[in-house]
């Protein structure tokens, strides 16, 4: 822990999902893999559903107008587009 912050890593959908849905997070930033958006997509509802106040940020590459439905639906609460 440095400065106030604790910090928890995972590598997998199956892992992360277990993680967050069993802890309260402030926010949980997470990768948006062209070939997983659909897994990913249904672990941002399972979190949302267990910890509403949680904030979601996702890193993507896909197109800035599914991130920014995403967003305006209250799925994601900010998003940024690889590479930086």
């Amino acid at each position: 822990m440095k400065e106030g912050y604790a910090v928890t890593t995972t590598s997998n959908i199956e892992e992360a999902k277990n993680i967050a849905i069993s802890g309260r997070y402030d926010l949980v930033i997470t990768d948006m893999p062209m070939n997983n958006m659909k897994e990913v997509m249904n672990l941002i509802e399972e979190i949302k559903r267990a910890s509403p106040g949680t904030k979601i940020m996702v890193l993507t590459t896909r197109l800035e107008d599914e991130m920014k439905q995403a967003a305006e639906t209250g799925s994601i609460d900010a998003f940024y587009t690889k590479p930086f």
